[in-house]
């Protein structure tokens, strides 16, 4: 089976450090690929949305892999999806968490579906909760760190080194 890989979905993602990719690599080549790789069905085609090293290492050893279907409206929200899924991630260094807090917070706050002022309390006494809240309640934050992620998401983005990223985020 192959999977469509979209650079845009790519980009989002953090390669593992040479030494994860080796024990990831040991791990499929003596258990097999455990867990099912990520698809978007649209088009007729399958995109990749999660997984990208495990379909490396399948596609490079010939192993069998499962696939789990996620429905997305657009790569925008496939985009929103991998910032939450990339949070609950063990490996990320602080300075990947800030940058994937600030790039959801950035997707979100331009989302049509997203959190800015979206009704969660689910009862009359409405309770509006701001993109920036949100994402902080969610990641364990402040609002203020998200927001600095946020401008540090930008430069990261823009292209600005990562001594000049720190400080610019107000972690200097």
């Amino acid at each position: 089976m192959d999977l469509v890989i979209l650079p845009e979905i790519e980009k989002a993602l953090f390669p593992l450090r040479d030494d994860e990719f080796v024990a990831l690599e040991n791990s499929a080549l003596t258990e097999g690929i455990r867990d099912a790789l990520v698809v978007w069905p649209r088009d007729g085609q399958l995109i990749l949305v999660d997984g990208h090293h495990r379909y490396k290492l399948a596609k490079k050893h010939n192993l069998p892999f499962k696939v789990q279907e996620k429905r997305f409206a657009n790569t925008e929200e496939v985009l929103l999806w991998i910032d939450a899924n990339q949070l609950g991630r063990r490996n990320l260094t602080d300075e990947q968490r800030l940058l994937v807090l600030g790039r959801m917070y950035e997707r979100q706050k331009k989302a049509a579906t997203g959190f800015a002022d979206r009704d969660i309390s689910g009862g009359q006494n409405v309770h509006r909760e701001k993109t920036a809240e949100k994402i902080a309640s969610l990641a364990g934050v402040g609002e203020k760190t998200v927001r600095r992620a946020a401008e540090f998401a930008k430069a990261v983005d823009a292209g600005s080194s990562l001594k000049k990223l720190l400080i610019l985020a107000g972690f200097s």
